[in-house]
């Protein structure tokens, strides 16, 4: 209901993917959030975990995956400052980004990086795929503790695609309900 809102401009996620088999399950969750901003044309913007032990390549990697697939607002997500964090204790045994100078250096080249074709992304966004992978809330609710995949059925069979250079677009039950599978060559 609150994407329906017609008085929203933007997303926003998190690529945590703590508990997902790989990192790479963010940029699902950033399909996701292009599939529900897709009718209103809502900007997507993302917390990019650098904490808990991500390594800086992993950070890297996050965010350009999830700038090609149409993030236009990066946010560096930190508990902090390092001494108040859950971790406690001095900087040394803390993950938190700004602590670890591999860390933030990563993410400085990452802005770096992206900010040197930023007027090439702001208006880019992936092309529409021919295969359409349905988002079926209801088929959530029904197997709601019946199912112990919790999505992880979907996310992989993405995931899948996605290695085999298929791209996929993610369409909403209430979306396919106003025709948006049409022109799609598989669903």
């Amino acid at each position: 209901e609150l994407l329906d809102a017609d008085d929203q401009n933007a997303v926003w996620g998190e690529d945590w993917s703590s508990l997902a088999s790989t990192y790479q399950c963010a940029t699902y969750n950033v399909d996701l959030m292009r599939a529900a901003a897709r009718d209103r044309g809502q900007v997507i913007g993302h917390h990019l975990i650098a904490y808990a032990g991500r390594k800086p390549w992993d950070v890297k990697l996050k965010a350009t995956s999830e700038a090609a697939r149409g993030v236009k607002i990066f946010n560096n997500f930190c508990y902090g400052p390092s001494w108040a964090t859950h971790e406690g204790g001095p900087y040394w045994r803390s993950s938190v980004w700004y602590a670890r100078p591999e860390t933030w250096t990563a993410n400085a080249s990452i802005t770096r990086e992206i900010g040197a074709v930023e007027d090439l992304l702001l208006e880019a966004m992936p092309a529409r795929a021919e295969t359409a992978l349905l988002y079926s809330s209801s088929s959530d609710a029904w197997t709601v503790k019946a199912n112990l995949a919790y999505g992880f059925d979907r996310m992989h069979t993405w995931l899948a695609l996605t290695h085999d250079q298929v791209p996929v677009d993610v369409v909403g039950e209430r979306q396919a309900e106003r025709g948006a599978l049409d022109g799609y060559e598989v669903c």
